[in-house]
Parts: structure tokens; C-alpha cells; sequence
């Protein structure tokens, strides 16, 4: 076995992979702390003159290692994409997790908005195996999911201005049942949806100082 491969599987080893994690939906101390300030500040802007969208995402604003070797086994932050041409904004909630034994299938996430309960399919759902073993090994196999579904800005904004301690939660549901519960701090959001009109601005300025063609 190859060197990378043996310190890879001693990770994995490890690491207490939770069966279905952030069960409470608390925000954790580290979260709850969060401002929007530094959400803002902390906002990926990928600003690309030869693409056609502006992309902001909230991926760096928190990171939660776990284990002796500090793996990541979930993620979830807020993007947004803005259209160069029209300025039209669309919003997306982004989740991975990576988890031992088998494909769990997550196909619908039920969402509490400030209307209610919400139920849909997710519009976005990949995966992949990074260690599956043979069959007659002890390991289990090592799965990584990335889920996304799009989010109104308005309901956004309404819970940018939740209690900092209350967060948003929302469930992903899996096809075998092992539900996975996550959550999110209304810094987070406002931090994003600073940064959103933040662009914003500086595409209207763009549009405005261009020269008309004929």
C-alpha cells in the first residue's frame, strides 16, 4: 500500500464519523459567535470578466475540523450568483458530508422558513467514494455528498435578522433513513447578503461607466 494511502485510511480511523450530525441543531459556541463584520470580510468572491456570473459564496466564513487529524466531515454555507448583464441575484444553500457505510441518497430537504415548514427536492446532488474496500474487509466504505437547493433572497433577509442564538435549520432527507440535520447563524447570512449588495453596487457603477455601443 502506498504511503498516502496508509496515512488517508489512519485518518479516516481516526475520526468519529457522526451517523447523522448536528442532531441537536444547536449553533455551536464557535458559530454563535460569528458577526456579520467578519462573515462579511471572510465572503469568496470569484469575479471572472469572462464568465458570465459573479460568484459569492460563505464556504470560508467557518471550518469545523474533528478527530486527531482534524478531518472535515460537513459543511454548510450560503452562494450567490449575480448575472453580469441583468444584475438578477440567485441564492443556493450548499451542504457536504462525508460519512462511513452505506450511500444514504439524499433526494429532499424539509426547510423552516418564516412561513413554515417547507418541503422540495434539492436541485443539486452529487457524490462519490473515497475509500471502498474490498468486500471482505472490516472498513467500511467512505462516502462524500454535496447537496444544494435554491433559496428565495426574501426569505433570506428575513432570517439575517433571526435572534443571533436561534440559527436556521433545515433536514435532509435520506432514502435509508439517516436524516441529516444542519443548521446555520443569521451572521452568516448577513454577512453574505452584505457582500451581495456590495457587488451589487459595484455592478450598477460597471454598467453605468461603460460606453454605449452603437
Amino acid at each position: 500500500m502506498k504511503f498516502p494511502a496508509v496515512v488517508a485510511a489512519l485518518g479516516l480511523a481516526l475520526t468519529a464519523f457522526p451517523a447523522a450530525a448536528n442532531e441537536d441543531n444547536a449553533l455551536p459556541p464557535k458559530i454563535a459567535r460569528i458577526s456579520t463584520g467578519s462573515a462579511f470580510a471572510a465572503v469568496a468572491v470569484s469575479d471572472d470578466d469572462l464568465e458570465p456570473e459573479i460568484i459569492l459564496s460563505s464556504e470560508p466564513v467557518y471550518k469545523q475540523r474533528r478527530g486527531l487529524v482534524g478531518y472535515m466531515l460537513d459543511d454548510t454555507y450560503l452562494k450567490a450568483r449575480i448575472d453580469r448583464r441583468s444584475g438578477k441575484v440567485s441564492f443556493e444553500v450548499h451542504q457536504w458530508m462525508r460519512y462511513q457505510g452505506n450511500l444514504r441518497g439524499y433526494r429532499q430537504v424539509n426547510v423552516q422558513t418564516p412561513e413554515g415548514l417547507r418541503q422540495r427536492p434539492l436541485d443539486k446532488v452529487r457524490y462519490s467514494s473515497e475509500t471502498c474496500p474490498q468486500q471482505e474487509s472490516l472498513v467500511e466504505c467512505v462516502f462524500t455528498e454535496h447537496l444544494a437547493f435554491n433559496v428565495d433572497e426574501g426569505v433570506l433577509r428575513t432570517l439575517a435578522e433571526s435572534a443571533p442564538g436561534e440559527g436556521w435549520r433545515f433536514r435532509f432527507k435520506a432514502a435509508n433513513g439517516k436524516d441529516f440535520n444542519a443548521v446555520l447563524a443569521p451572521a452568516e447570512i448577513a454577512g453574505l447578503l452584505k457582500a451581495v449588495d456590495a457587488q451589487r453596487q459595484q455592478v450598477a457603477l460597471a454598467e453605468g461607466s461603460a460606453p454605449h455601443r452603437m
